[in-house]
């Protein structure tokens, strides 16, 4: 009897020891326990955990099997979890449960079946907060959501491969609108299958050096799945997978139309080249083995004329002197046109030029015109600019001719002025002649076209083209401001900058 007293004080003391311990840990863990008898109804919590996560005690909860405090979404979920509870013996779930602020709280729900002494069933509910992971994983997703549409809708290929260079993803859509590829043609493939032949090492070197140092760009062609070549600018960051992989990202954008402009620049320039030595042999043609003949027409038409003068009727005279005016109006038009080819071809090197003094050398090639006509001249003082002596003068003289040329007034007026703007000087020569209207604007400073007979004012209809290549070779502009019988201006501007 003693030893029997004795065991069994001894189990009551670790009964004791054991219920004082789950007391300890019921009491103060974080985690939300509830205990429900065989009917499901809430016997016990710990208040404390309870309160601190969703500020509710126990006679609060009482709304926990009516559903009041369940996400609307979740009820169906929460009646498979104690249905699973009962039948089974155990249950898993995760839900969110709404705290007494109202707000919506996110648990890892666990539930298991226990036999106490007494044989009377109990259900232990144990409950989590994940509402830091939930949200990381919303976040994650959202992330992954806007990854996926902006990859899908991006007008670059985006790929993934790996330290074997194999595609792991590629945006498919983009793929196949421009290489014609799916998933299934390249997931798996090596990207060097698809590099062409010419710019297999290049790739390689980028790759390899793109995993070494962390990124990398490469210029490759890329075959089409019709077998074509696209021309891509590759560039590539690696980065290390879930496992400590190292992959890389690559976003490759198309060149070929940029390609295609390249070479059919070079092939431009390289016909431009061949067209400026053909003109370079025109120009020599032009000043010697077409000149040559003209002034052999010219002179041995006069000195038909002063030879047989006294057997020649007036007629003869007259068809004679039509000859010799063509074929120097001829030699004028070659001579021009000599100029208008050489504008760029034979240009001199920039340098500062005084535009005052420019002027004055100008009037003075001029004097013999401008005392016929009776022309006088205002300006203002000009400035110094960088340029080509030769082709500003002569800007000068075909601007100031025709403002003497196309004149009807008996004392013809013209005016030089210049204006400073932040970046350029704008040069003005204003004159009170004939004037035009402003529909041919444009058309005067095409080659070759006139808006008067020869007859009424002579000249080749070259000039003012001239003008506007040479304007433009020096980073200026040329343009007109004019009405019928008021006179015309004509502009140029002139950079105020400009290196040697």
């Amino acid at each position: 009897m003693s030893d029997y007293l004795k065991d069994n004080n001894y189990l009551d003391f670790l009964l004791k020891e054991s219920n004082e311990k789950f007391q300890f840990i019921f009491h103060n863990t974080n985690d939300l326990v509830q205990i429900l008898n065989s009917e499901l109804k809430i016997e016990y919590i710990n208040e404390n955990a309870h309160l601190k996560a969703l500020g509710y005690l126990k006679h609060d909860l009482i709304k926990f099997l009516s559903g009041d405090i369940l996400h609307p979404n979740e009820k169906k979920d929460a009646q498979k979890f104690l249905k699973n509870l009962t039948e089974e013996g155990e249950a898993v779930r995760e839900g969110r449960l709404r705290n007494k602020s109202g707000n919506w709280i996110w648990f890892s729900i666990k539930g298991r079946r226990i036999l106490e002494l007494s044989d009377e069933l109990k259900y232990v509910i144990l409950l989590r907060e994940i509402s830091k992971r939930k949200n990381a994983e919303q976040k994650l997703k959202e992330s992954e959501e806007r990854y996926s549409y902006i990859t899908e809708n991006a007008n670059d290929l985006i790929e993934i491969i790996n330290e074997n260079f194999e595609f792991e993803y590629i945006n498919e859509e983009v793929h196949k609108k421009l290489l014609g590829y799916s998933k299934k043609d390249l997931i798996g493939k090596k990207l060097l299958n698809f590099v062409h032949a010419d710019d297999f090492l290049t790739t390689i070197k980028a790759l390899k050096s793109g995993f070494k140092k962390g990124e990398a760009e490469a210029e490759i062609r890329f075959k089409h799945k019709d077998g074509s070549w696209y021309w891509l600018v590759i560039r590539g960051k690696t980065f290390q997978d879930i496992n400590n992989k190292s992959k890389a990202l690559l976003i490759s954008r198309d060149e070929t139309k940029r390609k295609k402009a390249e070479k059919d620049l070079k092939d431009t320039m390289k016909e431009l080249k061949r067209s400026n030595a053909d003109l370079e042999h025109f120009a020599y043609i032009a000043s010697h083995d077409l000149q040559e003949p003209l002034r052999m027409v010219a002179s041995f038409t006069q000195l038909l004329a002063r030879r047989y003068n006294d057997q020649l009727d007036t007629e003869a005279h007259e068809f004679i002197n039509f000859a010799v005016d063509g074929a120097k109006r001829m030699q004028h038009l070659i001579n021009d046109l000599l100029s208008y080819s050489k504008v760029r071809t034979h240009g001199q090197p920039f340098m500062e030029l005084d535009m005052d003094i420019i002027l004055q050398e100008v009037l003075k090639d001029l004097k013999y015109s401008i005392e016929e006509s009776n022309t006088m001249f205002m300006y203002d003082p000009l400035p110094k600019i960088m340029g080509d002596k030769l082709q500003i003068s002569q800007v000068f003289q075909n601007l100031i001719s025709n403002g003497i040329k196309f004149n009807d007034k008996e004392y013809p007026l013209i005016k030089i002025s210049v204006e400073s703007k932040k970046k350029k000087w704008i040069f003005s020569i204003r004159d009170n002649g004939i004037g035009i209207e402003p529909k041919y604007y444009d058309s005067i400073f095409k080659i070759f076209k006139r808006l008067h007979s020869r007859k009424e004012y002579p000249g080749t209809g070259i000039g003012l083209s001239i003008c506007k290549k040479i304007i433009k070779r020096h980073g200026g502009e040329v343009w007109i401001e004019s009405n019928l019988g008021k006179g015309s201006v004509f502009y140029f501007s002139i950079p105020k900058f400009r290196e040697r």
